[in-house]
């Protein structure tokens, strides 16, 4: 989180940007930061990456003069939670939080089968951002020991 707002340089992947995003994925080695390019003609806005710390290398101070102070956060990965205006239910599969203060959560639902509840990877997760309107239904779920996708191959575009 300390290099919100520095500029990134990542060698590996021939990108160069400021830190807009830091994220903490559920069953992970390695925290990752969205990296923003500049625009090359003052006009068009460059997509977005994100890429694992490791891949980083922070090079010049924060230009921003004060990054916003993180609003405090209730979630933390892993708890399952559930929107009370929508009723979506899941769990808290990675937090981000953003260069303005802002929390987002990645709330992926759960499917009931004879051995328990196990997480589904189908796309029904959602983003949420961690507001009032969200509530904790359970404790979190134990992570897997030894189990992580360890360092991306490409940088993901945002």
């Amino acid at each position: 989180m300390e290099h919100l707002g520095k500029w990134a340089e990542s060698s590996l992947y021939g990108i160069s940007g400021y830190a807009t995003s830091w994220t903490r994925r559920l069953n992970q080695t390695m925290d990752r930061y969205g990296i923003q390019p500049s625009s090359k003609d003052g006009v068009e806005i460059p997509n977005g990456h994100e890429i694992d710390l490791c891949s980083l290398e922070f090079t010049q101070p924060k230009k921003f003069k004060e990054v916003v102070k993180p609003q405090p956060i209730q979630f933390v990965l892993g708890q399952e939670v559930e929107n009370i205006i929508y009723k979506y239910k899941g769990i808290v599969t990675s937090l981000t939080l953003c260069i303005n203060g802002c929390w987002m959560l990645e709330v992926t639902c759960q499917k009931q089968t004879d051995s328990g509840k196990h997480l589904v990877d189908s796309g029904l997760s959602t983003v949420w951002k961690a507001t009032k309107n969200k509530k904790i239904i359970g404790p979190p779920v134990p992570e897997k020991k030894g189990v992580s996708s360890g360092p991306v191959t490409i940088a993901r575009r945002f």
